[in-house]
């Protein structure tokens, strides 16, 4: 026992000086905080079947984003922090509107992932997620490493194994003309 210390003191100066040391911890981190704030404009979406537009899930911030403009649609690839890429197919649709006026906006119509980790499925596919929910509950899981959907209007294909996971998933009736499912990364 020290004898500077009275006794029965020990504990509550231990406690105060953890709670000294996680204070700083905590402001030490702040700066990082920063840095995830910056990165939030670069966030992309790729709801299949709707709008290209940003992320409404921040568990998927992209590090960084590319183009590809490919005649009648678009090719653009984000790369997460998570070392996962996503890429998007987005053509141009026209779309009624309720006046009977037409709109033209951007619409995933097929998306490809592959990285170490599986992106937010919920978020990429949207309504279509059901479909592969309802899939994979009907499913055992022993030895299985992969999962399909076959329907009318998605096809989704999804598997791998941990640290190389792969997936494509497409809207079969909004291909545009002269595309093929094969080229999908």
């Amino acid at each position: 026992m020290n004898p500077r210390v009275p006794p029965g003191w020990a504990a509550p100066c231990t406690r105060a000086l953890m709670a000294t040391i996680a204070r700083a911890f905590m402001l030490a981190r702040l700066p990082c905080l920063g840095l995830a704030l910056a990165a939030i404009p670069l966030m992309a979406r790729a709801e299949l079947g709707g709008r290209a537009e940003p992320f409404a899930s921040g568990s998927m911030v992209a590090v960084s984003r590319s183009v590809d403009q490919r005649g009648n649609y678009a090719i653009r690839t984000t790369l997460l922090g998570s070392g996962t890429r996503i890429t998007e197919y987005v053509a141009v649709s026209t779309r009624a509107k309720a006046d009977s006026a037409s709109s033209t906006e951007p619409v995933v119509f097929a998306l490809a992932w592959s990285g170490p980790f599986l992106p937010d499925l919920k978020v990429l596919l949207g309504a279509h997620f059901d479909s592969l929910a309802a899939e994979s509950g009907t499913r055992s899981r022993a030895g299985q490493s992969g999962i399909t959907v076959n329907q009318p209007e998605v096809v989704i294909r999804s598997g791998g194994r941990m640290r190389a996971f792969a997936g494509r998933a497409w809207l079969p009736t909004a291909l545009p003309p002269g595309f093929d499912v094969h080229d999908l990364d």
